[in-house]
């Protein structure tokens, strides 16, 4: 005949849970982050379809007001990587060329979004706004 003590029968208990306990936050510790940022990428050209590169590309969160700054490579290009997800005002400025912006750049969740700029020749005094 089997005899458990209470001694025994509240080990046993007090064990369970520190194991439970245990598995509980391995499962927690172990889950993957949630991603809450998308990124944002184009290429900037010239009226000739000629790539621009350096040109300084501004990217800033209207709901925040937080300011992102790049400068597109060799190839004409920019990126940010790991933008809230939000909507951005983006202006491409380069020398010899008017300013341009773009409303409204929406930045989804782990998405990429692609927008293209194509820079007008300067004249005195010309900012050019899509």
């Amino acid at each position: 005949m089997l005899s458990f003590s209470t001694r025994s029968v509240f080990s046993f208990q007090r064990f369970s849970a520190l194991f439970l306990a245990l598995l509980v936050l391995t499962m927690i510790s172990s889950a993957p982050a949630q991603v809450l940022t998308g990124t944002l990428t184009g290429t900037v050209s010239d009226p000739t379809d000629a790539v621009v590169p350096n040109a300084s590309v501004t990217a800033v969160d209207v709901n925040s007001g937080k300011v992102y700054k790049a400068n597109t490579d060799a190839a004409g290009v920019y990126t940010f990587t790991s933008l809230p997800n939000s909507t951005y005002k983006l202006t491409v400025e380069h020398p010899g060329f008017s300013k341009t912006e773009v409303d409204k750049v929406m930045v989804d969740v782990s998405q990429t979004s692609r927008i293209n700029v194509k820079l007008e020749v300067a004249r005195t005094g010309t900012e050019v706004i899509v």
